[in-house]
């Protein structure tokens, strides 16, 4: 799987890329402040898959070429992440700011550097649609990480 280029505004083309965790920091942690929001963003997906999750949409400055389009380093991700299969009560326990009933925004961003929603398709299609437009009204590409195949781990 190839993460693709960015198109002229700086975004990932439309659609959906798959990518791992891997690929995601080789592709997005070229500076100090991309691997801050890199060690964040893996933390918080050791714990959602540690939970169960099965997959997540990556989102947010993190994914485009803001450094190009507007002379700064990205401040946060956005991540989406599937609730199907999640075992809710543990994901509570390992991390009380993902617990998606009473999500802690600002511990998310503090202990993450990015915000995490969760979904529940076929209903919380529309949260990844959303994400797939950026605030021009242009679409976008986000990233799906897939979880599996020894990805996950223990907390």
């Amino acid at each position: 799987m190839t993460i693709p280029a960015f198109d002229v505004h700086g975004n990932l083309p439309p659609g959906i890329h798959e990518a791992t965790r891997e690929e995601i920091a080789a592709r997005f942690g070229h500076t100090l402040a991309r691997r801050r929001l890199v060690a964040g963003l893996l933390a918080g997906l050791a714990l959602l898959a540690a939970a169960g999750c099965r997959c997540a949409w990556l989102d947010g400055s993190f994914i485009t070429d803001v450094e190009a389009s507007e002379g700064r380093p990205p401040r946060d991700f956005d991540l989406c992440w599937d609730i199907a299969g999640v075992d809710l009560a543990a994901l509570g326990r390992i991390e009380p700011a993902l617990d998606p009933i009473h999500p802690d925004r600002a511990a998310q961003r503090r202990r993450f550097g990015g915000d995490f929603f969760f979904v529940a398709p076929p209903a919380g299609d529309g949260l990844v649609e959303f994400f797939q437009v950026d605030r021009q009204g242009r679409r976008k590409g986000l990233i799906l990480i897939r979880f599996g195949n020894g990805e996950g781990g223990a907390v």
